[in-house]
């Protein structure tokens, strides 16, 4: 539960900095879906230092996220399958 509130804090921190620093307000940084991740975090990853090693970690785990939910989407239709051919006698 802590997580999430905390990443909300995070990322509209960041939508607050960066709507300071254009001089817009906060809903005209951005609009919902994936430009926020697309384009928001990586321009306030730029202004960080170190802001190459962050931006890696941070595409790095962009990759790891959409992998694992790729895997366990099919995990569940393995298990179907596996179970279909256990019950027809296909051992």
């Amino acid at each position: 539960c802590f997580t999430e509130f905390f990443a909300g804090m995070c990322v509209f921190s960041i939508l607050g900095y960066l709507a300071t620093q254009r001089g817009v307000e906060v809903d005209a940084v951005v609009d919902k879906g994936p430009g926020l991740v697309f384009e928001v975090i990586p321009e306030a990853l730029s202004l960080m230092p170190l802001s190459g090693l962050f931006s890696v970690m941070f595409f790095v785990m962009l990759l790891m996220l959409g992998l694992t939910s790729a895997v366990s989407l099919v995990e569940g239709c393995i298990a179907i399958l596996r179970d279909l051919c256990q019950a027809a006698g296909y051992d």
